[in-house]
């Protein structure tokens, strides 16, 4: 993800907050997941 966070970053601060937030979804979503 370092080149997503590269891209992200350079785009505006609306784009990274929003990349940061779908970052923490993900890791939430699978650490879930086995637990279901």
């Amino acid at each position: 993800l370092g080149d997503v966070k590269k891209l992200a970053t350079s785009a505006g601060s609306a784009v990274a907050s929003a990349n940061k937030a779908l970052g923490w979804f993900v890791l939430v979503g699978w650490a879930i997941y086995p637990v279901i």
